[in-house]
């Protein structure tokens, strides 16, 4: 049986949403695949999750003006390259086991973070597996991400 694994890092907003829809199509599609759903954070720490979530669920409802001036800004990027790589230092072993312990043939995300983490661990760990990244673009709050 083929395995993909759909990853997300939030329970908030319609990623997870569109993880699920997704999951629910290939299923539909091809009854032999068996398709896992899964939030990266909830999996590594589920402490870290609710943390994310609090910050993340806080800015958007209080602060969406600040989301939307810092959301997807490559200055951004390059200040949290190190912080990023601290993440991936704690996450990539337990990212390691899930994939060892699933065996998928694809993962896909559908969050740029997850998709930068396991492209980081394509290369460092060297593996050779499909990866798919699944752009979602919303209009929210008024304005057009460019």
């Amino acid at each position: 049986m083929r395995r993909i694994i759909i990853f997300h890092i939030s329970q908030l907003g319609g990623h997870k949403k569109a993880g699920e829809n997704i999951k629910e199509a290939l299923e539909l599609k091809n009854p032999f695949l068996e398709v896992f759903s899964l939030n990266i954070f909830d999996y590594i720490s589920p402490l870290l999750e609710k943390k994310i979530n609090l910050l993340y669920g806080f800015t958007i409802k209080y602060l969406p003006q600040l989301w939307g001036s810092i959301y997807d800004r490559k200055s951004l990027v390059k200040i949290l390259t190190p912080l990023r790589s601290l993440v991936n230092r704690y996450i990539l072993p337990e990212i390691s086991k899930l994939i060892k312990e699933i065996k998928p043939s694809l993962i896909l995300t559908t969050q740029a973070f997850p998709c930068g983490i396991i492209g980081d661990f394509k290369r460092i760990y060297k593996w050779d597996l499909p990866l798919i990244g699944v752009i979602i673009i919303l209009i929210v709050f008024g304005f057009i991400p460019k």
